[in-house]
């Protein structure tokens, strides 16, 4: 229903522009409420399905995503200075928050699939 009512709001507003319409009969009338605040977890199934079936690099990403909780473009963004297998930690140095900068401990899982990939250099 929201999407619905803000579509309608952006038909309304790009008719009042170009003076189709004198108002925009829905300015007044307020989105209903939404609980998008449920967290969604992979089965054990559904993980070892997906990992079976992905294709490469997206098995690996997907690994280290599950194993350490990063974020796909964290992921991404990894470069050799970020990772130190020989004491079993990486690191997200660069980050906007506090919170988001952290050091991370690998699992042999995913110690496993970061010698495999090319990642960059250097920040």
């Amino acid at each position: 229903m929201n999407r619905d009512l803000a579509v309608l709001r952006i038909l309304f507003n790009l008719a009042a522009r170009l003076k189709k319409a004198a108002t925009n009969r829905l300015a007044g009338i307020k989105l209903l409420p939404e609980r998008n605040h449920q967290m969604r977890v992979l089965s054990f199934e559904e993980e070892e399905t997906y990992l079976t079936f992905a294709s490469q690099p997206l098995r690996d990403v997907a690994t280290l995503m599950l194993e350490t909780g990063m974020r796909p473009g964290e992921v991404f963004r990894l470069t050799k200075m970020d990772i130190n297998l020989k004491l079993g930690f990486l690191r997200i140095p660069d980050r906007k928050t506090v919170f988001a900068r952290r050091t991370i401990p690998l699992t042999q899982r995913s110690m496993g699939v970061l010698p495999q990939r090319s990642l960059k250099t250097g920040h």
